[in-house]
């Protein structure tokens, strides 16, 4: 799989997730608001991404609503891995700039990779950004990540995949 930046503007990114020659998710993120719309066939969904807290503060995920779905559990910058909690699931997560494979996501255990995805393309620039940033908020991989977990939490995502 691999994302690929489609538009990079002031106010917005957009992204797109391929698996070969079929588009699986569009993901668009406000710069200003970290407001991703997702959508995915059919499915649109709007996410918000809110950091909390001060001292010790932590990446939360609402719905459109408001309802509160997960959060970025452990998010270790330094590490570039941790953990997402989404409707109830877990994922971890790592990602690496050297790989091809440059974010993986696993089951909660970290036994078993899910998905991998490569996720430089000649506009985007965000593993330089990681390498600057305080925290992975500042950046767009809590809603790559947020989008590839709504992903799999998917009925037919899950067939999909253990087709592949």
């Amino acid at each position: 799989m691999k994302w690929i930046n489609v538009s990079n503007n002031s106010s917005n990114l957009s992204y797109e997730l391929w698996n070969d020659e079929i588009k699986l998710v569009s993901l668009s993120i406000s710069n200003r608001t970290k407001i991703s719309r997702i959508e995915c066939a059919t499915d649109k969904r709007l996410f918000f991404i809110e950091k909390t807290g001060f001292l010790h503060s932590k990446t939360i995920i609402k719905n459109e609503y408001g309802i509160r779905l997960g959060e970025l559990i452990g998010e270790n910058r330094d590490a570039h891995e941790g953990m997402i909690e989404l409707e109830g699931k877990k994922y971890a997560y790592s990602f690496n700039d050297i790989t091809e494979a440059g974010l993986v996501i696993y089951d909660e255990s970290k036994k078993k990779p899910l998905v991998s995805c490569h996720l430089s393309s000649p506009d985007d620039q965000a593993t330089a950004v990681v390498k600057r940033s305080r925290s992975l908020h500042d950046t767009a991989y809590p809603s790559l990540l947020l989008a590839i977990c709504w992903y799999l939490v998917k009925p037919a995502a899950t067939a999909a995949l253990s087709n592949a």
